[in-house]
């Protein structure tokens, strides 16, 4: 069992007269449980905290998406395990088109790099000419580079989503499945001394 504390600075009016005269009195609510949205007292969204793409990309939206799914999996299906295996190849099968994207544009860059080697032998140090030759030769074989880069771009929120939605799913603390006993556990094959 692991807890987390996290604090956050609040400005309070202090009480300057010696009488106690401008007395402030603060109220506070503590909430003690699971950070699960159906538990989670209303306007309390923001305490669960899916993280970032880089600290410019909210995954939040994905991450209640995938979780929800996962709920919707068990629900069906009756197991944490199962439901966590079916979420893992509904996100894979949709991600599916991208990786053969992404495999076919590294096929087609490993199918020209005996080319661009010799570009390079050719052009030497003349940095210019070699970026023209270059792009002449993506042009030829009517491959962008950047096709090989977007893929990743596109599926990394949505593989952090995934990995942020299992890391707060709440349900999976002591749901077992086959041998494993703790779902939510660390991934341990032996122990390290």
């Amino acid at each position: 069992i692991g807890v987390r504390l996290t604090s956050i600075d609040l400005e309070l009016a202090q009480s300057g007269a010696a009488d106690d005269a401008d007395r402030v009195t603060h109220s506070y609510h503590l909430f003690a449980g699971p950070k699960r949205d159906d538990i989670l007292p209303a306007g309390t969204e923001r305490v669960i905290d899916f993280g970032s793409f880089f600290g410019i990309f909210r995954v939040d939206w994905i991450s209640r998406l995938l979780l929800d799914a996962l709920k919707l999996f068990h629900h069906v299906t009756g197991s944490w395990g199962i439901a966590v295996i079916c979420l893992t190849i509904c996100v894979r099968g949709l991600m599916f088109p991208i990786s053969i994207k992404q495999a076919r544009s590294a096929a087609k860059m490993q199918a020209i790099q005996p080319e661009l080697a010799a570009l390079k032998e050719k052009y030497g140090n003349d940095k210019e000419k070699f970026a023209r030759a270059q792009m002449e030769l993506f042009r030829k074989h009517n491959h962008n580079p950047f096709t090989g880069c977007l893929p990743i771009f596109l599926q990394l929120p949505i593989f952090m989503g995934l990995y942020q939605s299992l890391n707060h799913a709440v349900d999976l603390r002591l749901a077992g499945f086959l041998w494993v006993d703790n779902l939510a556990a660390p991934d341990a094959l032996f122990r390290m001394p």
